[in-house]
């Protein structure tokens, strides 16, 4: 297992309240190259607010990840590249995480609903092997959206969950959505 902590420091109520409503989102999601949520838990502060008053509200939300012993894709590529000489990924290689990370994708856009926008090789995650290769979607609080498609006038329309349910959108990088 791995450990991934957000600091919720500085956020609104509002704010800390979207944060929760991702993890319950990465909650759902189920898939074989997808790395897992094993659990959550927030760390509350007896004095959040600094002036004698507390809150419910986490002060870090601390995210259980799947641990990844292969690390990233990022990590693999420079170590191949800086051999004395360059060794080229096999087309198998390629070939495989092509596929399982396709599959990843279409199971987040089509089944959760989820757009990650920050899919590059260092959020790709290796079994130590080298031989599966994961997306990891924790990434919600630095860039990834989740989206559910609602009817507007007969057509369909990507928003946040949290205006699908009418709250309005309280973090800039929820709300940028085309229709």
């Amino acid at each position: 297992c791995c450990l991934k902590e957000v600091s919720t420091s500085g956020l609104s109520d509002a704010e800390i309240k979207a944060t929760l409503q991702e993890v319950n989102i990465l909650r759902s999601i189920s898939h074989p190259n997808i790395v897992e949520l094993i659990d959550s838990f927030g760390d509350t502060d007896d004095d959040q607010h600094g002036d004698g008053r507390t809150s419910p509200q986490p002060r870090i939300v601390g995210l259980v990840m799947e641990h990844m012993a292969g690390g990233n894709l990022g990590q693999l590529i420079k170590k191949r590249a800086g051999e004395p000489t360059p060794v080229p990924f096999p087309e198998t290689w390629v070939r495989s995480y092509a596929t399982q990370l396709g599959n990843a994708i279409s199971y987040l856009h089509s089944t959760v609903f989820l757009l990650h926008r920050d899919i590059k090789p260092s959020n790709i995650f290796l079994t130590a092997d080298h031989d599966v290769a994961k997306l990891g979607v924790q990434e919600a609080f630095d860039g990834a959206v989740a989206v559910r498609v609602v009817e507007v006038d007969g057509h369909e329309h990507c928003v946040e969950p949290v205006a699908a349910v009418g709250v309005e959108p309280v973090l800039a990088h929820v709300s940028l959505f085309s229709e």
